[in-house]
């Protein structure tokens, strides 16, 4: 904003979407069914992005809504998260859904 003569007016949005049903899942839907996740339709994001850029304003949009209370462990440190979310009692060939693909 500081470069660009009139660039109060720059909008920035950051999306921060769970897991929705886009390409870049195919292939993994059996692997995330297994871990308990159902995909959200993609339209969920669409709507939520359209709207915040009619809207003409910035921001942070956390999809679906009901997730962003989880987003405060984004600012733990590294050994809470770890303990936490079970990380360092996992065996290294248990971890991630992407092995398969």
């Amino acid at each position: 904003m500081t470069r660009y003569e009139g660039g109060e007016g720059i909008c920035t949005t950051s999306v921060h979407p769970s897991w929705h049903q886009t390409g870049i899942l195919k292939g993994s839907e059996a692997s995330l069914a297994k871990q308990g996740i159902v995909p959200d339709p993609p339209s969920n994001v669409s709507d939520v992005v359209v709207k915040q850029v009619l809207s003409g304003q910035s921001g942070r949009l956390i999809v679906p809504e009901s997730e962003e209370g989880k987003t405060g462990v984004r600012y733990w440190p590294l050994w809470a998260k770890d303990i936490v979310l079970g990380h360092i009692w996992q065996r290294k060939d248990q971890v991630g859904f992407a092995k398969e693909l």
